[in-house]
């Protein structure tokens, strides 16, 4: 189970006022973001890198599958890392970190989902994805009600992660996956994120409608994740760099 020392990655799903975002607002927030950074050294030293995924423009009218929770509207998810829990907390209770959190509700007043992850797991590599993927599946999880939290961490590390690791067909359309095991924290929401890349949006269509991902995955899936808590968004596989 990860613990709460050596690094650790907050994962942000961000969600624009209504609909779809609109087009150069998560650049512009980027921006804004790393200028306001940039002038508060004392504040930004604790933050190593910070990514931006953007939703896959091609899923915004995208329906959900019937066993699917509903789409919340998430429009991109913000990854930040940090050298330590320690780091994390000093960053965001320092005075400052308000403005830095008014300024981002400016631009994603919906609804969010985070959590707090240790170091990534890595499944099937590179480790951050092949560069210039296409597509890039980002999801949030909780393990189903009733299972331990030191089980679920297992189960999903070893057994479903492992099934992409042994079953050829699993694997070869990846161009990347990791897990992200969130730490055991009071009030975590959320136990994890899973991130796989792809060469193309269409690669991911076709990967989940193979065999062994249909007898297999699935079935996996609904036995150790709640599916009322399993959000996602298919990103651009190529991330906005904030600070880096």
């Amino acid at each position: 189970m990860p613990g709460a020392t050596g690094p650790v990655k907050l994962f942000e799903f961000l969600g624009a006022p209504t609909g779809p975002a609109e087009p150069g607002l998560a650049e512009r927030w980027a921006e804004e973001r790393s200028v306001w950074l940039g002038g508060h050294a004392d504040l930004a030293h604790h933050l190593k890198r910070h990514e931006l995924y953007r939703r896959h423009p091609a899923t915004v009218e995208s329906p959900r599958a019937g066993e699917e929770a509903p789409d919340p509207g998430f429009q991109a998810v913000s990854i930040q890392w940090f050298e330590s829990l320690n780091a994390y907390q000093a960053m965001r209770s320092a005075p400052e970190a308000a403005e830095l959190r008014e300024l981002d509700r400016r631009f994603w007043p919906g609804p969010t989902a985070s959590v707090l992850t240790g170091e990534p797991d890595l499944i099937v590599g590179p480790a951050g994805g092949v560069p210039g993927s296409g597509a890039s599946l980002i999801c949030i999880l909780r393990r189903t009600p009733g299972m331990d939290l030191a089980q679920f961490h297992d189960h999903w590390l070893h057994h479903h992660g492992g099934l992409f690791q042994t079953i050829p067909e699993l694997t070869e359309p990846l161009r990347g996956y990791e897990q992200n095991h969130g730490l055991d924290l009071a009030d975590a929401q959320y136990d994890g994120v899973t991130q796989q890349w792809f060469d193309s949006l269409e690669a991911f269509v076709a990967s989940v409608a193979v065999p062994s991902f249909v007898e297999l995955v699935a079935p996996d899936t609904a036995y150790f994740l709640d599916a009322t808590h399993l959000h996602f968004i298919m990103a651009d596989g190529s991330p906005l760099v904030v600070v880096g």
